[in-house]
């Protein structure tokens, strides 16, 4: 008996921070987290960020002044079965986060 299984995603996408010092949604629905690139935007303080999955820590990050921080996972790296949040602890950032997104049924759950 022969079984094919298809993996249906999307192409790895970047998701635009612009400048923020409360965070947002990143993603919607189940993803793959791939990675991220964030700075600090003041130049005189320091800045927090975390990244959570349906509440779950994902990361927690501090930057220095001017600091930056560039995440690389892969292009199937973390596996978030729910929304991908990013929250700014303290401070100012901006960058881009990295991921790969399920197509329209794609059952992660299989």
């Amino acid at each position: 008996m022969d079984i094919d299984i298809e993996i249906s995603v999307s192409d790895l996408r970047p998701v635009s921070i612009p400048v923020t010092t409360t965070g947002q949604p990143v993603v919607q629905g189940a993803a793959w987290l791939a990675g991220w690139s964030l700075m600090e935007t003041t130049g005189a303080a320091t800045a927090s960020f975390q990244l959570t999955s349906n509440g779950n820590l994902v990361g927690v990050v501090t930057l220095l002044a001017n600091g930056s921080s560039n995440v690389w996972f892969g292009e199937k790296g973390i596996f978030c079965r729910g929304d991908i949040t990013l929250t700014v602890l303290s401070g100012s950032i901006k960058g881009a986060v990295y991921a790969t997104f399920l197509k329209p049924g794609y059952d992660y759950q299989q």
